[in-house]
């Protein structure tokens, strides 16, 4: 049910002309871990949980427990190149303060939505959430291509309205099996 989804993707982005296999692979590797993490995320909620640990609580627990392992392996892989890139980016003081402004904003609002992702998670089921995640890609990958005036070819478009149609059809296939569902429990 979700290969029209993937393949659909798959199609919109193979001509891109700033295609990498090695980008093309981290940005798998990444959504394989977001959905791992999802799956333990509403596992952990669905089963026996520790006093105080609602969904917000799940995720910034599951977000410090990823700061602690992340953050040594960043620091040793990136640490000597940090300090060089700081400086070219940010060359003055009120340059740095401007950028770490920008940072810190950027941090804010990400974790404000991820939170969000977190509450929608503990509604619905983890597939059903990665393509709401899947389909807000495509949404942004259009909003892209009219702001942007972002030239697409005949291929990428094909590509898009396949993953479009494909989660339309995933959306329209879980309304009527909880449709199913619900008819056939007040059936008994």
């Amino acid at each position: 049910s979700l290969l029209p989804i993937v393949g659909g993707v798959a199609l919109a982005s193979a001509q891109e002309l700033s295609f990498v296999w090695a980008a093309f692979l981290a940005s798998a590797a990444s959504d394989v871990a977001l959905a791992l993490r999802n799956v333990l995320s509403k596992k952990s909620m669905d089963g026996p949980q520790a006093e105080n640990m609602s969904p917000p609580n799940t995720f910034y627990l599951f977000t410090l427990l990823s700061v602690l392992w992340s953050l040594p392996l960043t620091l040793g892989l990136e640490a000597r190149g940090a300090v060089a890139a700081w400086c070219g980016a940010a060359p003055s003081r009120q340059a740095s303060a401007s950028l770490l402004s920008l940072i810190a904003q950027s941090g804010l609002l990400f974790t404000a939505y991820t939170e969000v992702q977190f509450q929608a998670l503990d509604s619905v089921s983890p597939v059903t959430h990665a393509v709401g995640n899947t389909m807000r890609r495509v949404v942004i990958m259009l909003v892209c291509i009219a702001v942007f005036r972002t030239p697409v070819s005949l291929l990428g478009g094909v590509g898009s309205a396949i993953a479009i149609a494909g989660s339309y059809a995933y959306a329209a296939a879980k309304t009527a099996e909880k449709l199913q569902a619900g008819a056939a429990a007040a059936a008994e």
